[in-house]
């Protein structure tokens, strides 16, 4: 994430259960990026730590300002302007999943949000 409150986001996710069993999302992830910078100085830092490439990358983000930096990366983004939601999160790994399955490049690309439940 890219904020000037560094130490004050890593301590939340260090209090932010998401099980029962009392795990927390600071124990779901193997990197954080949490500092001031660009996303881009971000995903480079992901991709020189992790060894993964940015086409093989989901990025999700609220702001289109960062979906447009990182889409240039081949990464493909998913926009979420009111948050991340499940039926968000849900179509974008379809989608992922389908484009991977298919061989449909989508380097450059952002899913919109899905529409709202009728």
């Amino acid at each position: 994430s890219r904020t000037n409150k560094g130490q004050w986001a890593n301590m939340l996710l260090g209090q932010f259960e998401v099980d029962e069993s009392g795990r927390t999302m600071e124990d779901l992830f193997q990197h954080a990026e949490i500092y001031t910078g660009t996303k881009r100085t971000h995903f480079d830092a992901l991709k020189r730590a992790t060894g993964i490439p940015y086409s093989e990358m989901l990025f999700f983000d609220d702001s289109t300002m960062n979906t447009v930096e990182i889409e240039r990366l081949g990464v493909l983004c998913a926009h979420c302007p009111k948050g991340l939601t499940s039926s968000v999160w849900d179509n974008a790994l379809r989608a992922y999943a389908g484009m991977k399955r298919d061989g449909v490049p989508f380097m450059g690309k952002t899913l919109p949000p899905p529409p709202p439940p009728p």
